[in-house]
């Protein structure tokens, strides 16, 4: 079985928090503006390599990919701050030919030749492999998740920078000499002393956006489910018509080169749609599930 999807999807008159002079007694006020262009290509393929009486085993593939871009916004409104983490440092931000959830920071001073980091918090493409396999009365399931690209601004990681307890911070109180180069585009050679400022500091180093926003990629083993319905035959002398139990693992496994608790979860909270913080949410929990299912 194939389902394939392409799409084009044009919004306009977004509600929108629009910036105005603070002359004007306010930082923003809300109007409908702007147009946001998406265009995506989703594709489900379901694959049953073998089916009997006794033994059956399906696979199911997903894949979906999206690129957005803003066409216009508001008449003299370059920019429209979208969302930020609280901190100063990194933001998401809304800017003609630009995308939703492109992520903007600050970078360590460079030479003439160092250029901006713009990032952007949505992923490349999201695929799944979910499959089962049933033999007479037992059957084994299981949901296989990869979503490559999209960074994520940890502000988790920040708080745990400028508070001593990551182990990044363990190298302090020595003197090093810094990789870089000095204004006049020569080696630097200036020793200075790391303390306990120097990861402190909001304006030094745990502001920086290559610090803080990290490739959010994972594989994850998002459940896996092994089941039995007892057979009719057992069940003929009684009163139950049918019967299951079943073990649930969710979360199992994440493999991800994302430094913090699990990339999945959003610093905000339900309904918000801003996209790419996270690290002050409770981090996603691994649960395990015994059910028994009975029909009379």
């Amino acid at each position: 079985g194939f389902d394939l999807t392409y799409y084009i999807q044009n919004s306009k008159d977004q509600i929108l928090p629009v910036p105005v002079a603070q002359s004007s007694g306010f930082d923003t006020f809300v109007l409908n503006a702007g147009e946001i262009e998406n265009k995506g290509f989703e594709a489900l393929v379901n694959i049953v390599p073998i089916k009997s009486d006794d033994f059956n085993w399906d696979i199911t593939l997903n894949f979906s990919t999206v690129d957005a871009e803003v066409l216009s916004l508001p008449q003299g409104i370059e920019e429209i701050i979208f969302a930020d983490s609280g901190f100063a440092g990194v933001i998401s931000k809304l800017e003609v030919g630009g995308a939703p959830g492109d992520l903007f920071g600050y970078v360590w001073e460079r030479d003439e030749n160092g250029n901006r980091i713009i990032r952007n918090a949505l992923p490349d493409w999201i695929g799944s492999i979910g499959s089962s396999v049933k033999y007479k009365g037992l059957a084994l399931s299981f949901l296989l998740e990869r979503k490559e690209g999209g960074d994520l601004y940890d502000s988790g990681q920040r708080n745990g920078i400028r508070n001593g307890n990551l182990k990044i911070t363990e190298f302090r109180n020595e003197e090093i000499v810094l990789d870089g180069v000095l204004a006049d585009g020569s080696p630097n050679n200036i020793p200075v002393v790391i303390t306990e400022d120097y990861y402190r500091s909001s304006s030094i180093y745990n502001r920086a956006s290559e610090i803080l926003v990290q490739d959010a990629s994972w594989w994850r083993l998002r459940n896996v489910t092994l089941s039995y319905d007892f057979s009719k035959k057992l069940l003929e002398t009684t009163f139950i018509n049918s019967a299951t139990v079943s073990f649930t693992g969710t979360n199992l496994w994440i493999d991800t080169p994302f430094r913090g608790y699990d990339p999945e979860g959003s610093q905000f909270s339900a309904g918000t749609n801003a996209y790419g913080f996270t690290g002050l949410n409770i981090p996603n929990t691994r649960n395990y599930l015994f059910g028994i299912n009975l029909n009379f």
